[in-house]
């Protein structure tokens, strides 16, 4: 709803009657309201995979990623140093090790917990494979760097189109409509992180 009336709907039988205003709310039949408030920034989890819910847009939830990248140390320095990585000075940067990082990054988008996220993009790992192998050092230290911002919290999609894919890849927009998913919750967790109770809002 509009921000400017958000308090004059202060109760279940206003936001309802708001919900099915055909000229200024959302024309519904017969709405029923179950949850009056999902504040932003609230965690949800569409599948089975975490994320940060920001806003909307049309028809469109907009939402960041919540879920870490889970790495062994020395894959946490080697990413370091992509990031500093200059191709006239690097001892550490090598071809060896930037394919055994990508069939990591690759794993957790096809088979691991990535795989669950809105808008996956393991198929496209998978079927740029190859390509990535037979690239140039420098090429594969700025392919490295774009997949990996798959797992950081901003959603603004990744630049995958070297690899056959798009340049804003794996963009989580999920539909506000949300019928179609197997399991979609809204995540209440403690100050201290420690504990959370889940509404599953496809029953409740």
């Amino acid at each position: 709803m509009p921000l400017y009336i958000k308090d004059k709907l202060n109760t279940k039988e206003k936001l309802e009657a708001w919900c099915a205003d055909k000229t200024n709310g959302l024309g519904l039949d017969d709405p029923s309201v179950r949850l009056e408030k999902i504040k932003s920034y609230s965690r949800i989890r569409i599948d089975g995979f975490d994320l940060c819910l920001t806003g909307k847009q049309g028809n469109a939830l907009m939402t960041c990623n919540e879920v870490q990248l889970k790495l062994d140390p020395y894959w946490r320095y080697y990413i370091k140093k992509l990031n500093d990585y200059n191709d006239k000075s690097s001892d550490v940067i090598n071809a060896t090790d930037n394919i055994k990082l990508y069939d990591i990054i690759k794993y957790k988008n096809t088979e691991g917990i990535y795989s669950k996220r809105v808008n996956p993009v393991g198929e496209i790992l998978k079927s740029g494979r190859d390509k990535f192998i037979k690239s140039s050092i420098k090429e594969q230290v700025v392919v490295l760097n774009n997949i990996i911002k798959i797992s950081c919290f901003e959603n603004q999609g990744i630049d995958l189109y070297f690899l056959g894919g798009a340049k804003q890849s794996g963009k989580m927009v999920p539909n506000k409509n949300i019928t179609d998913k197997n399991s979609f919750k809204l995540i209440n967790m403690s100050v201290t992180g420690l504990y959370e109770n889940q509404i599953d809002l496809l029953t409740i």
